[in-house]
């Protein structure tokens, strides 16, 4: 390699004084190089005053630079009158007076590469080879005090296209910075020589990368900045823009405050990749409200717009992103995740979160390396004292995913590592108004008073959860809120409005007493509260499925629903846990609470009233797991038309009469799959299903009274919809030929008759009918009896008592008509229990083949009697 060989050229400075005399401009004024290269040519003179150059005056000025060698240009260029309006020009090109010759660097991009290889200094050339072609851009300085000198020593910065100076010159860094496009090199290799080497290190960089990952993308930029950086607009509507910013050894952070307009923007964890492998978010407009602003760590952060034109705004001042001033979620890695990149020497990363007030920090690790003796600590302070404090490690691992909350005006995560590690924790901060602990309770009152009818006019009731209850006319409600309180939003559009509310603050939940169960996988029977006037605690052998069994009770059915609103389900065993909701929203989700652990907690703000019978039921997860659309179904008389959805996981609803003293209808299903019901909750074993049905056999079987404490009806593999009532007449009063069965109310429950001693139940018509029945199923132990009794107009056609002395054969069909068949069930008081499953087949007579079957009947009535007799 030749050595430098400094040559100064020329050196133009316009100086002199304004008498000095101004060359005439005859033609292109060439420079050429001297035989003394020591010498420094002045223009137009060398005095210490520049001339000053009269109005309209045009030359050109060309500056030879032989191969290899560059130029170095010093120009002074101040307009002395109407110096606003740019209309004198000086162009120019910028070379440096030597011969190339240069130290280089040496690196490789690929396109499996997540990080893009930066510079670390420009000391020396650098030599990037790709696996495709080299993609190049320039990230500039972000020190303000010294931008425009190192904006000049970026033009000394350039750019070659191939493995030498002798390649084509793509520009200068400059001239790349100032295009917001990424050079591209036509071969695998870029040259870069610096013509002025730094005295020191600068804060400007050059960023490489593998062509294949950015060939889509046309604008692209570096970013840098201290404090706030100017807006940045993006314009991605018809290819991809991106920018990216860096922080050497990755000290410094982004905090992105807002992304505003349209499309999508991609936040990489360096380069943009087709993988996506380093994607660390995405945002747009939308989701500008809660989850922004965040702050990025990282060595380099790359922004990719698609979709649209948006401006975006980032900063450097990260008391914007760790300074909580509202609801908020978000995530916190560590410096380096998914960069590949070690730690420096210290291997040791802290980070607070913090606020003036309290608020509920609810966060949840994704992902963290604790190996090699790394250990990661979560602190959350309230007023300097230690609310919440875990330290995981090799012996002690989180749980991920797994959400913990706790209330407090710091967070604090403290990372220790050997070199390498990663962590990703996912948060969610939300502003205590309500302390914990405590509950408020809320009245509120709306009455649109013009444009009544319109529904524009709404109040939003905003709970703990961020759920929100619409209100679009209201003279009295109640609402409940527990830690960190709600919000109430009033939006009168087009309409005036009566608006007010009361608040008024509770500091226990917790109830005077609590009733405790359990529920198993292998129980039939699901557990149902009582009425809700304490707290309950259930556990579970897996985890707990609640859903809520709403009001049948037609008279105040509406204050009843808005009472289910103080209904809280907390997912654990206190009123610490994580509140799941309210049992008005379990309700109106069609879909059944699940527990993350064995227990939960249920607590009643204000006891509903005696009067309503709404009630939660619980039962183990593990035969509700396949259970999507799941919800409770109550009415009095006739339901409303119930809509399963089975065709991609099963449907399912529960009735509920409590201690069996009502029953369901089930009059028609229409439509696809196949309809299970079960006496109780649904099992995989099956044990207590009672009947199956679908489109098809509905003329011949339905309607079907079904009895018991709990019915539960599964749909699976179609649509259909399900109609029943609480009406029993209808499934009583026999209107035409049928197939079903009776049953006891308690059979296949296990449950025990309360307060009563017989179980008694009818079925008539008013024609006559040849009823043919047989017992498949009957329990005569412990003083049982079971009567079957044929009544045709009035007189008992048929008639027999079966005991444990005279059992029945089984399965074995008997016939007899008339207008009414009687079944009676009894026993010893509040101990009957077991049951009877009875078939029948009801097929309606003329009046010859009703008096030949009664006289078989009466004979058959008279033989068991006398066969008792003796």
């Amino acid at each position: 390699m030749r050595s430098l060989n400094f040559f100064y050229l020329i050196l133009i400075i316009l100086l002199g004084a304004g008498a000095a005399d101004v060359p005439e401009c005859t033609g292109t004024v060439q420079f050429n190089p001297s035989k003394n290269l020591d010498t420094l040519i002045w223009y137009p003179t060398n005095p210490s005053v520049a001339p000053t150059f009269p109005m309209n005056y045009e030359c050109l000025y060309q500056i030879n630079v032989p191969q290899g060698w560059s130029s170095y240009i010093e120009l002074k260029f101040l307009p002395t009158t109407n110096t606003t309006a740019n209309n004198s020009v000086v162009q120019r090109k910028s070379r440096r007076s030597r011969e190339f010759s240069a130290g280089y660097d040496y690196a490789n991009v690929t396109g499996l590469d997540t990080q893009p290889y930066v510079t670390d200094h420009l000391f020396q050339g650098i030599q990037v080879t790709a696996e495709s072609r080299v993609s190049i851009i320039a990230i500039p300085s972000s020190d303000p005090s010294y931008r425009g000198s190192y904006m000049n020593k970026l033009r000394s910065i350039l750019i070659f296209d191939g493995p030498s100076v002798n390649s084509t010159c793509l520009g200068t860094a400059l001239q790349l910075l100032h295009s917001n496009r990424q050079y591209v090199t036509s071969g695998r290799v870029v040259t870069v020589i610096p013509l002025q080497k730094p005295t020191y290190p600068d804060y400007y960089q050059l960023m490489f990368q593998d062509f294949e990952n950015t060939k889509d993308i046309t604008e692209y930029r570096g970013v840098s900045c201290q404090g706030y950086c100017d807006p940045i607009v993006m314009d991605g509507s018809k290819s991809p823009s991106a920018f990216s910013t860096f922080s050497n050894y990755g000290f410094a952070n982004d905090c992105l405050m807002s992304v505003s307009g349209t499309g999508n923007l991609d936040v990489y964890y360096g380069g943009k990749t087709d993988s996506k492998s380093n994607l660390i978010a995405s945002y747009s407009e939308a989701s500008n409200e809660l989850m922004l602003p965040q702050l990025f760590r990282g060595v380099v952060r790359t922004y990719v717009l698609t979709g649209g034109i948006a401006t975006v705004n980032i900063t450097h001042n990260l008391e914007i992103c760790r300074s909580i001033k509202k609801n908020q979620k978000g995530f916190i890695t560590s410096p380096f995740y998914k960069t590949g990149i070690t730690f420096p020497w210290f291997g040791y990363d802290s980070i607070n979160v913090y606020s003036d007030t309290p608020y509920k920090y609810t966060f949840n690790i994704q992902d963290v390396d604790l190996s090699k003796n790394s250990s990661l600590q979560l602190s959350v302070f309230n007023n300097n004292s230690r609310a919440y404090d875990i330290v995981y490690n090799e012996i002690n691992l989180p749980s991920l995913n797994q959400s913990v909350n706790a209330v407090g005006t710091r967070w604090t995560i403290i990372y220790a590592c050997n070199k390498t590690g990663d962590y990703f924790i996912n948060y969610d901060v939300v502003k205590i108004n309500v302390p914990q602990g405590w509950s408020s309770y809320i009245k509120l009152k709306f009455l649109p008073t013009t444009n009544t009818t319109a529904n524009n006019s709404v109040v939003q009731v905003i709970d703990f959860n961020q759920r929100v209850e619409n209100i679009y006319y209201t003279g009295y409600d109640q609402f409940y809120f527990i830690a960190p309180g709600g919000r109430i939003k009033i939006s009168t559009k087009d309409t005036s409005a009566q608006f007010q509310f009361s608040v008024l603050w509770f500091s226990e939940i917790n109830p005077g007493s609590y009733d405790y169960a359990n529920v198993t996988e292998l129980d039939t029977q699901p557990y149902v509260s009582n009425y809700l006037y304490k707290g309950n605690q259930v556990t579970a052998e897996t985890r707990v499925s609640i859903i809520t069994i709403p009001p049948s009770e037609s008279y105040l059915l509406e204050t009843h629903l808005k009472a289910l609103r103080s209904i809280l389900i907390f997912d654990g065993p206190s009123v610490n846990s994580t509140c799941l909701g309210t049992a008005l929203q379990l309700l109106n989700s069609n879909r059944q609470y699940v527990t993350s652990g064995r227990v939960v907690t249920v607590i009643p703000l204000r006891p509903l009233s005696y009067w309503s019978d709404s009630q939660l039921m619980f039962q183990d997860f593990e035969n509700t797991k396949d259970i999507t659309e799941y919800r409770g179904v109550a009415c009095q008389g006739y339901c409303d038309p119930i809509v399963m959805d089975g065709s991609k996981t099963p449907s399912a609803f529960s009735t509920f009469s409590p201690s069996g003293y009502g029953n369901d209808c089930l009059m028609s299903v229409s439509g696809t799959g196949n309809l299970d019901v079960y006496y109780g909750g649904k099992t995989d074993s099956k044990s207590n299903l009672i009947a199956s049905y679908s489109e098809a056999n509905n003329e011949l079987m339905l309607p079907q009274l079904l009895q018991g404490v709990v019915r539960t009806y599964v749909l699976t593999g179609g649509i259909a919809t399900v109609n029943i009532t609480h009406n029993s007449d209808v499934c009583r009063f026999i209107k035409k030929n049928q197939k079903g069965f009776i049953t006891s109310p308690l059979y296949k429950t296990g449950l025990t008759f309360p307060f009563f001693r017989i179980d008694s139940i009818w079925i008539y018509s008013d024609t006559p009918y040849k009823y043919t029945f047989n017992i498949q199923d009957v329990d005569l132990s412990k003083n049982n009896s079971l009567r079957l009794s044929v009544i045709h107009n009035k007189s008992r056609v048929y008639d027999i008592l079966y005991n444990a002395t005279n059992l029945p054969s089984l399965n074995e069909s008997v016939s007899a008509v008339g207008t009414e068949w009687d079944i009676k069930y009894s026993g010893d008081y509040d101990r009957i229990n077991g049951g009877y499953f009875i078939n029948y087949d009801m097929v309606k007579v003329n009046s010859a083949s009703s008096y030949l079957s009664n006289y078989v009947a009466t004979v058959v009535s008279v033989w068991f009697f006398l066969c008792m007799m003796f």
